[in-house]
């Protein structure tokens, strides 16, 4: 019935220590036999890179369904970027109100508020005027009485954008995530699914986080990781093991394969 097994990343596919256990790696190379298995994730490449080994995924659908990435043929399709503009614009009217920005690339973080980081991936800038690529997202983060201002005020104004409000399970706080308009996973993984002549009937997501909850509702078989947020587990058709328990394994191990 499923010909397509989809996975986000933080929370779900990853412990809590940002890691794939040896576990889940061993059984999602025995489902390639069987399944197309795709990563779902609002990660950059690099930043997938560094958290586990790519080829267990046939697919990537990366910075939260602004481009895909195709592993056997070594090949990125960008599916939307936000143009240089209006970033500029963002951030001139918004910066003084928020604690930090990330410009996310194909694979770097363009970061705003630190100058601690530690991968190489992740660039201190002190504006976007710092940046020479295409940047496809950006992560704002503030104080939490400040978040409905600052989401409404870009969803107002720039009408190709989307902000929407972020949360994941294992993360404390919310932030705001911007996006090219009707561009998440759910429309990019249905663009990947019809390119490969499967419906979205077909397809299994694991999920946690709220980003996830479209795909949840709208894919053949949403299954949520124990630790999920409330809104995810009630809205999947099955609920699995925690990220820190093998969820993702046990489940297809004992429900797929």
């Amino acid at each position: 019935m499923y010909k397509l097994i989809s996975i986000d990343f933080d929370g779900t596919l990853l412990t809590d220590d940002k890691k794939v256990l040896d576990s889940t790696y061993k059984t999602l190379n025995k489902a390639k036999d069987k399944y197309i298995i795709v990563g779902l994730t609002a990660r950059t490449l690099e930043s997938v890179k560094d958290v586990c080994n790519i080829d267990i995924f046939d697919y990537l659908v990366l910075n939260n369904g602004t481009s895909i990435y195709d592993f056997n043929n070594n090949k990125i399709e960008i599916i939307s970027k936000i143009n240089k503009d209006i970033l500029v614009d963002i951030e001139d009217n918004i910066i003084n109100k928020v604690t930090g920005i990330d410009y996310c690339s194909i694979n770097n973080y363009y970061c705003t508020n630190t100058n601690h980081r530690i991968r190489s991936f992740i660039i201190d800038i002190n504006s976007i005027n710092d940046i020479n690529e295409d940047i496809s997202r950006l992560n704002i983060y503030l104080a939490e009485d400040n978040l409905l201002d600052i989401q409404n005020y870009i969803n107002n104004n720039y009408k190709e954008l989307e902000c929407i409000k972020m949360k994941d399970s294992n993360k404390e706080g919310t932030w705001l995530v911007v996006l090219p308009k009707n561009i998440n996973k759910l429309t990019t993984i249905e663009l990947l699914s019809h390119k490969l002549s499967i419906d979205l009937s077909q397809v299994v997501f694991f999920g946690d986080g709220l980003n996830d909850l479209e795909v949840i509702n709208n894919v053949g078989l949403g299954v949520a990781v124990d630790n999920a947020l409330p809104i995810i587990k009630e809205k999947a058709k099955d609920i699995t093991l925690s990220n820190n328990d093998d969820g993702v394994g046990y489940y297809i191990n004992n429900k797929l394969l």
